[in-house]
């Protein structure tokens, strides 16, 4: 008779009890509480309550121009607790009183000149634990543009000539935005031949005969000061010529000369121009002499007629060399630019906001990268804090 025993059971036991044990005690251990952890769980919608805080700034100013007391509007909030009072300094002094609840700085008394709102501002926002400050920006103070008078323009040229009819509006520090029309305010039809300048001038290529006509009219729109300004109308009479046969070798009406020098802050819109004449008219194209167009940001602008190299929002990897060449039959003429791409300040480790008890050993870190470098300095509660600026 064979029996089995199982080890570590004292005598000989039936194989079948530990298969009934089993359950038994895997249903124990299940109903057994965990053993107690030193680790709470905190609720995701639990929120501290009266916790003191120091001011965050929510809304910033940014440097702009106005044309009156209505668009006066340099927003400044920010959160804290307690809550935070606000004041501004305009030019290094006090400007106004102080403030509660809300900070944006608005004209309150229009018998203020304009003028005098015009400088350099910058917002404090303080409590008990601190105290947050904007960037300075600068309130740019501008009267309405306005039309001098102006005598009617005449002009006379030759078929396959090349042509500038210039668009003089009153200068702004918000440039306006250009439209060539005639007298029924039907904008002038633009192609590779003719073009608006990134000056506003109407450029002609070459003249045809149908370019006659007496009411080529220059459109300055101010979008900041909601207004339009037509200015007087030039008559442009085309001769008839027998010189079209021989054509025109290509240049540049601008740029001038061969070379260009082009400084761009990084993500900025930068255009580059090439405005050719010639005649038949010049077939443009776009190099990147040190590279491929194709690795850069940039594009050829095809509402230009190819006269524009645009870059949205330059890179770094932008800078180098480029060239526009303009050709005919008759030869061909280039320009090349050196792009220099420069970055203003920006963060790589920008200081936060934390909190610590007395006596805690406090660190700091602040570092931030731009071309050319950035110098460094630090303030507390808007006091700068000698020997720091590096």
């Amino acid at each position: 008779m064979c029996v089995s025993q199982w080890t570590g059971y004292r005598g000989p036991v039936s194989p079948t009890l530990p298969l009934l044990l089993l359950p038994l005690l895997l249903s124990f251990f299940s109903s057994t509480p965990p053993l107690a952890q030193g680790a709470i769980s905190i609720p995701e919608n639990y929120k501290v309550h009266n916790m003191s805080e120091p001011p965050e700034l929510t809304e910033l100013p940014l440097s702009y121009t106005v044309f009156s007391h209505e668009d006066i509007n340099l927003p400044c909030e920010a959160t804290g607790n307690p809550t935070p009072t606000f004041r501004w300094v305009k030019d290094g002094e006090a400007f106004g009183s102080e403030r509660e609840e809300f900070g944006t700085l608005r004209a309150q008394d229009e018998e203020e000149t304009l003028d005098s709102y015009g400088g350099y501002y910058r917002c404090y926002a303080s409590n008990a634990l601190g105290t947050a400050m904007t960037q300075s920006v600068h309130l740019i103070v501008e009267p309405q543009p306005v039309l001098l008078k102006q005598q009617r323009v005449d002009k006379k040229a030759n078929e396959g000539d090349s042509m500038i009819l210039a668009c003089n509006p009153p200068n702004s520090s918000t440039p306006p935005h250009i439209h060539w029309m005639d007298r029924r305010m039907v904008h002038i039809k633009l192609n590779d031949r003719v073009m608006v300048g990134l000056d506003g001038n109407l450029y002609f290529s070459n003249l045809i005969k149908t370019d006659s006509r007496r009411d080529y009219s220059c459109n300055a729109q101010y979008t900041a000061a909601r207004t339009v300004l037509p200015l007087p109308a030039v008559h442009l009479t085309v001769i008839h010529s027998n010189d079209l046969v021989h054509g025109k070798k290509p240049d540049f009406f601008h740029p001038v000369g061969s070379h260009s020098s082009v400084q761009a802050l990084m993500s900025h819109s930068v255009v580059l121009e090439c405005l050719p004449k010639g005649l038949p008219t010049p077939k443009m194209e776009w190099k990147k002499k040190d590279g491929s167009l194709e690795e850069t940001s940039g594009r050829v602008d095809s509402d230009s007629h190819g006269r524009w190299f645009r870059f949205d929002s330059i890179e770094q990897n932008d800078d180098g060399e480029y060239e526009c060449i303009a050709s005919n039959n008759h030869g061909s003429v280039s320009h090349s630019f050196t792009l220099t791409v420069e970055a203003p300040p920006y963060w790589v480790k920008k200081p936060q906001s934390l909190r610590y008890a007395p006596g805690e050993t406090v660190r700091l870190d602040c570092q931030s990268e731009g071309i050319p470098t950035p110098k460094i300095s630090w303030s507390i509660n808007g006091e700068l804090l000698s020997g720091t600026l590096k």
